[in-house]
């Protein structure tokens, strides 16, 4: 594990579990910005679930009190609820895999996070109906995901 105290990031390799397939897998590594401006949709953001470090995404906003984030990994079927800012960790800044990495501060990885919270949305819909956990295998998609992301 690496610190950078001085740009707020931290590097983990002890990511485990699907909730987030295919985007993250068990193995990767991702860099945290844990003191970022601001949170948004779409965001991979770190947080506490039952004494555990989960990383998943922003499915969306709402404005009470204090502005609130839903949370939910984009390969389950069950939301994690509506946290605070103050309840959120840090956010992902890229993911590291073994032969490349995704940067998701780029414009073309904000685009793919968008389409992620779409998918979901409608995976806690219609759970049965998606699964994406092994769509990564599918060649054209394989190649389509790495040429929209990948830096």
């Amino acid at each position: 594990m690496r610190n950078n105290s001085s740009k707020n990031l931290f590097s983990t390799s002890s990511i485990q579990g699907w909730s987030m397939a295919p985007l993250i897998k068990p193995g990767h590594r991702l860099l945290i910005n844990f003191k970022p401006k601001n949170y948004k949709l779409g965001d991979i953001v770190i947080f506490l679930k039952k004494d555990k470090v989960v990383a998943h995404r922003i499915i969306k906003t709402k404005k009470n009190k204090n502005l609130l984030f839903l949370l939910k990994g984009d390969n389950t079927s069950s939301l994690d609820g509506w946290f605070t800012s103050g309840e959120i960790l840090g956010r992902v800044e890229k993911i590291i895999y073994p032969n490349y990495k995704i940067d998701l501060t780029k414009k073309k990885s904000k685009i793919l996070n968008h389409l992620l919270v779409a998918y979901s949305q409608l995976n806690y819909r219609f759970p049965f109906f998606l699964n994406l956990r092994f769509s990564y295998k599918i060649s054209f998609l394989k190649i389509l995901y790495r040429k929209m992301v990948t830096s």
